[in-house]
């Protein structure tokens, strides 16, 4: 799973740059992965990098912020809703 996350996070700063949501929930999501593998110190800085860049623009109390800072598995939709 980290390695897939390493090249989701690659390819989505080249596509839509660092400071994209999109961007920073991967980099959230990856750091929960190399924790799992047992890479805290590198999972721990991935973290970082992913609230401080989510917390600039949003803010600390909005809602995906927090539930990053929670500890909790990002999450997106990308289907197309009905009309």
């Amino acid at each position: 799973a980290a390695a897939l996350g390493e090249d989701a996070l690659g390819r989505a700063r080249t596509a839509v740059g660092d400071r994209h949501v999109l961007t920073l929930s991967l980099a959230a999501g990856l750091a929960q992965d190399l924790a799992a593998a047992g890479e805290s110190e590198r999972a721990d800085e991935v973290r970082e990098e992913a609230v401080r860049g989510l917390d600039e623009p949003f803010f600390e109390e909005h809602r995906q912020v927090r539930h990053l800072f929670d500890g909790r598995r990002p999450y997106w939709d990308f289907e197309p809703q009905t009309i």
